[in-house]
């Protein structure tokens, strides 16, 4: 053998014994790949469909925060499902890609019926464009697998750590729910009930409180009236309601004048005998959702029973 020979021998054998070291380095190594690397600052919209494929959850950046939008009803977003939504954007790593093929894609949460569609836009331009599995409800280990792929792809993509119950919130939790918040400190020295013909003004008075220039004899009543009326919230939302139809009701108006706060706090509740739910109230600190009344308890919460109280003659 001369020396040549032996130079090539030695060069292709040096060659073979790379390319077996470097196949069996990376396959025992898992795979580390950055599916989805985006900065959350720079989205400007972004689309939630639901496994349905029916309806989409929208969410719009503006200057002030974020719109919610399910294609019928368009409202100012709270922060906290927003903010848990953007989190799990900042960085998507996959440790493996558990299949390749469409017909295992149901055997990951990622078939029809199953999987929510994510995309994401920077002003015209989808960014992003992803399908991630459905898993058990809850809160997910920090170990827990899910199962990722890319639009138009048929890759399904391993990932660890991804929490996926904020991509399954439903439209209600981007919805502000507040009837009423009045804050501890508050006092409410004054308020109306207002009707369609007349208006009842009560007024807190050293004495105690008194109505048309008569005393409570039980002025602890009306305090609890509106202790009740502290902290209300509801998710009976009346997107439907129409108070301009012809048939509806203006049962009254309840005005709030709670100090220090500078403006007054008005709850208007109106009659449907249409709706199954006939009662339906908005409040001024929620003013783009109307509420249904689920029974007639909590309309009755907003009711002061005027006719039963004790009145009796008080000069002021």
């Amino acid at each position: 053998m001369n020396l040549r020979n032996l130079v090539l021998i030695l060069m292709f054998g040096g060659l073979f014994y790379g390319m077996y070291y470097l196949y069996h380095a990376q396959a025992s190594q898992p795979l580390q790949a950055d599916l989805i690397a985006v900065n959350p600052l720079q989205i400007s919209r972004l689309r939630i469909t639901g496994p349905e494929r029916e309806q989409y959850i929208e969410l719009q950046r503006q200057d002030s925060g974020w719109i919610a939008s399910n294609g019928q009803v368009h409202l100012i977003a709270l922060s906290a499902p927003v903010e848990a939504v953007l989190q799990n954007l900042h960085k998507i790593t996959t440790t493996d890609i558990a299949a390749t093929s469409e017909s295992d894609w149901n055997n990951y949460g990622l078939g029809d019926g199953y999987a929510v569609r994510v995309e994401l836009f920077s002003g015209k331009e989808r960014i992003e464009d992803f399908w991630v599995g459905q898993v058990p409800p809850g809160e997910l280990p920090e170990d827990s697998l899910v199962y990722l792929r890319i639009q138009g792809e048929q890759e399904v993509y391993v990932v660890k750590g991804l929490q996926t119950a904020p991509f399954y919130q439903p439209f209600s939790a981007y919805r502000p729910k507040t009837i009423l918040s009045i804050p501890v400190d508050s006092r409410i020295d004054s308020f109306s009930f207002i009707y369609p013909d007349t208006t009842y003004t009560l007024n807190r008075r050293p004495q105690g409180w008194i109505l048309n220039r008569l005393a409570m004899a039980e002025p602890a009543e009306v305090d609890h009236f509106l202790g009740n009326l502290q902290d209300l919230s509801s998710s009976d939302f009346a997107d439907d309601f129409d108070h301009n139809r012809a048939g509806v009701e203006r049962l009254l108006s309840l005005q709030l004048y709670p100090s220090p706060a500078e403006t007054p706090i008005l709850v208007d509740m109106y009659l449907d005998t249409l709706r199954e739910h006939p009662y339906v109230l908005r409040s001024t600190q929620n003013p783009g959702t109307w509420f249904e009344c689920d029974s007639l308890e909590l309309y009755k919460r907003f009711v002061l029973p005027l006719d039963s109280l004790q009145l009796q003659n008080v000069k002021l």
